[in-house]
């Protein structure tokens, strides 16, 4: 899913910068050495040609005659990171170091008009200023005739243009018979040229021509001839509209040779240059015929025709613009709406996807419910079966135990009178009590397989009697003689209880604890050993001591011992002494004794018995507690979850026993 989105995301972001970006524009910088009307002419074909080019701009400055203005323009383009420079130099030997930096610093230089000292430069474009020096001449012989006198006006001192225009003239002039009076520098501008020549003519009132390097010297130059009153002829160069043909239309001057512009040839060669394309290093314009009064209106007229479409060009390009830049926007809104639609699409996708993927989940759950629902079933099945089984169990054990105790009854009243005979010898007296003894245990493991049914069902009482706890632990201990005789081991009484000590406590129960805990330690007695059994009272609490003369387990304490034995579930199922203990009469008594522990070196176990006497209507199971006054006392007889023995009258509670079958305390069976 992180993949999908990260795919969505990073197509918007591509629709988004192909609507946003575009291509890379070409930023051209052109340098003027001058504004006259020839210049302008010529940045008006650069723009011109220019709006057909979208992926490039133009910026022009004018240095307006001043080698340190186009100097700083110059800069001003290599600062800025113009792409392209396209200059005509004032002067060769003020612009050379100039362009020679920039061209050096990897910017591509155009030069057009005008030259430098060198080849540090990438095209040069111009007309062949010679050749119109030539021209000039030759049109002065067809104008002033054979062996006619001129007046040379220069241009600007160090310009190229205005040295080849005079050498060409000068050349042409040999060849065609002229003479050439004089020569003055105009610099290229009205006022300095009418200064030279009202001088000029002043000195050569005899001139029959005036050779100007540009028209509006060569127009300065006329107007001072007709304000001398001099009837001569006057050529210019250039042509520009407003200006050279204007002046041959209205016989200011006489001719004018057209200089060509090409502007948009210099925009075509700076972008073939950027674009790496081929172009040409040294570019000369053909010379044209010149313009007199016989062709002056028409070029005028298609001028004007030429302004008129240019300005629509203009007024096109700016419509162009506008519709170029609303559809930008509509594109960029497109892709934009493209671009949500396609995250609306995805994050539709995406919940759909996540609604399926639920759908699955809670099916997949379904049918885990379903299964786990079988499972329950056929546990619960299971359970009802091991439940039925185990009652089932319970019910034979139940009769059978029933079964054997009606015929144990018969046999336990003859052996309880031959026991209690005269006329036996001590021999037979001694072994009709063994006899007797047994009868009584065999009786009691009866009883106890009925206990557990009473247990199982909820209906097992504890039934508390005040009872000399001294006296029955030494008739307990009476049945374990013949056991100790026969394994060879000394077993004592010893009590240090009061006379008349007795305890309330329910007898049957205590005894079967007792026989169970005598016979497990019995079993784990060694031969030829000491066994002890001890009765005391402390704190009114009656202890029960079983004590061997030997150590349970290397590093344990005795207590410890004896607490698996007590505990049941695994804990009597422990490994003590590498055997194996159990004894389902251990861990039901477990839950109403506590372990203690002597301070012997042998084996002891010590089993706690509450020996103070209940409070009248308390509940049993407090008894013995610490806070037994405070929290017992006047409490109803009942414990929690089990049902409630204190309620019973002692009445109740023998005639309960004997419809169960219960034996009584004095050994008498019930039938």
């Amino acid at each position: 899913m992180k993949n999908f989105i990260f795919i969505i995301v990073t197509l918007a972001a591509l629709l988004m910068s192909a609507s946003c970006s575009d291509n890379k524009t070409y930023r051209i910088g052109v340098s003027q050495c001058s504004q006259d009307d020839w210049r302008s002419k010529m940045n008006d074909e650069i723009r011109r040609e220019i709006m057909f080019h979208p992926e490039a701009t133009v910026e022009i400055r004018s240095a307006d005659d001043s080698n340190e203005k186009q100097i700083a323009d110059i800069r001003y383009f290599m600062d800025n990171g113009f792409d392209i420079i396209i200059a005509a130099p004032n002067e060769a030997d003020a612009i050379t170091p100039v362009i020679s930096e920039a061209y050096g610093a990897g910017i591509p230089v155009v030069l057009f008009d005008r030259n430098i000292n060198g080849d540090t430069y990438t095209a040069w474009q111009g007309a062949d200023n010679l050749a119109i020096g030539r021209s000039a001449a030759h049109y002065a012989r067809h104008l002033a005739g054979a062996g006619a006198r001129v007046i040379e006006i220069y241009g600007l001192e160090g310009s190229t243009p205005a040295i080849e225009r005079h050498e060409g003239f000068k050349a042409g002039a040999a060849e065609e018979g002229l003479t050439l009076l004089a020569t003055a520098h105009g610099n290229w501008n009205y006022e300095d040229a009418a200064l030279v020549a009202d001088s000029l003519l002043g000195l050569y009132p005899e001139t029959d021509l005036i050779y100007a390097h540009n028209d509006r010297m060569a127009i300065a130059a006329s107007e001072v001839a007709r304000r001398k009153g001099l009837n001569l002829k006057v050529i210019g160069i250039d042509a520009a509209p407003e200006i050279g043909i204007k002046a041959v239309a209205d016989s200011v001057i006489d001719a004018t040779f057209l200089y060509p512009t090409d502007g948009y040839r210099l925009v075509r060669t700076a972008l073939a240059i950027l674009g790496g394309q081929p172009y040409d290093t040294i570019c000369r314009l053909p010379v044209s015929s010149p313009v007199d009064i016989s062709n002056a209106d028409i070029l005028l007229l298609q001028n004007e025709s030429l302004r008129e479409e240019t300005d629509k060009i203009s007024v096109l390009k700016g419509q162009v613009d506008e519709f170029w830049t609303r559809h930008s926007a509509q594109t960029t809104l497109f892709y934009a709406a493209v671009a949500i639609l396609v995250l609306v699409v995805g994050v539709l996708f995406l919940v759909l996807r996540t609604f399926w993927q639920r759908q699955r989940h809670q099916r997949q759950l379904m049918e885990q419910n379903r299964l786990l629902e079988e499972q329950r079933d056929a546990q619960k099945a299971l359970n009802e079966q091991l439940a039925e089984a185990t009652q089932s169990k319970l019910i034979f054990f139940t009769n059978v135990s029933h079964d054997l105790r009606t015929p144990l009854t018969l046999i336990a009243e003859p052996v309880e009178q031959l026991a209690a005979a005269d006329n036996l010898t001590p021999r037979q007296k001694t072994l009709m009590k063994i006899a007797d003894k047994n009868v009584r245990i065999l009786r009691r493991l009866i009883n106890q397989i009925l206990d557990f049914r009473k247990y199982e069902n909820g209906r097992l009482s504890l039934n508390l009697t005040e009872s000399p706890m001294g006296r029955l632990f030494v008739e307990w201990t009476e049945a374990f003689v013949a056991m100790a005789r026969k394994r060879d081991i000394k077993l004592a009484v010893t009590s240090d209880l009061p006379d008349g000590f007795t305890a309330a406590v329910d007898v049957e129960k205590i005894e079967r604890v007792f026989f169970n805990i005598m016979s497990n330690a019995f079993k784990y007695t060694p031969r030829q050993r000491q066994h002890i059994v001890r009765g005391a009272d402390r704190r009114r609490e009656s202890r029960v001591l079983c004590q061997g003369h030997r150590s349970w387990h290397s590093g344990r304490r005795p207590a410890q011992h004896l607490r698996p034995l007590l505990s049941g579930g695994q804990g009597a199922s422990q490994r003590v002494g590498h055997r194996s203990l159990s004894g389902q009469g251990l861990r039901r008594a477990s839950r109403r004794l506590d372990l203690g522990r002597e301070p012997s070196g042998h084996g002891v176990g010590v089993h706690r018995l509450d020996t103070r006497a209940p409070h009248r209507g308390a509940d049993p199971s407090c008894h013995g507690t610490p806070d037994y006054p405070r929290r017992c006392r006047g409490r109803a007889g009942e414990r929690r979850g089990r049902r409630p023995a204190a309620r019973l009258g002692q009445a109740a509670a023998a005639r309960h026993r004997r419809q169960r079958g219960h034996t009584p305390h004095d050994g008498r069976t019930a039938v």
